[in-house]
């Protein structure tokens, strides 16, 4: 069986670096699966399940959010917001859901915050006005 490199990735971590047998993602039109000496390519990745085949005959299964899929002459790479093994998705679904309340709360306070030194910028220019009238 032939092999190809693929690389899985997500702004948080690698998911998996090594040889595969083959990947099947999701794309807008249904799945697409990628063998060994595929055409070179680039696939907008939809939201959903997906399957690779390691290169011992493993077969995983992985869940996706939106993507890219780039297929060159070297190797693979699917890079996504999140990809998560089937096994882990209920922690890791958990875990993001944390960090996206926290950026939520982070950008409300620096929201508050850019309204406070607003606020006081303009009291020291109407505070400068009045001084030179």
């Amino acid at each position: 069986m032939k092999l190809f490199n693929l690389k899985m990735i997500t702004p948080e971590k690698i998911l998996f670096q090594g040889k595969a047998q083959s990947i099947r993602v999701m794309v807008e039109d249904g799945s697409l699966e990628i063998w060994a000496s595929h055409i070179p390519s680039v696939a907008y990745l939809v939201p959903g399940e997906c399957r690779i085949i390691l290169e011992n005959g493993e077969r995983r299964t992985f869940v996706s959010s939106d993507g890219v899929l780039n297929i060159s002459r070297s190797g693979v790479s699917l890079t996504s917001d999140f990809l998560e093994w089937e096994e882990n998705l209920e922690a890791a679904l958990q875990e993001k859901q944390k960090r996206i309340a926290s950026e939520k709360e982070r950008r409300s306070e620096s929201v508050v915050q850019n309204q406070l030194v607003a606020l006081d910028l303009m009291r020291t220019l109407l505070h400068m006005n009045k001084k030179n009238n």
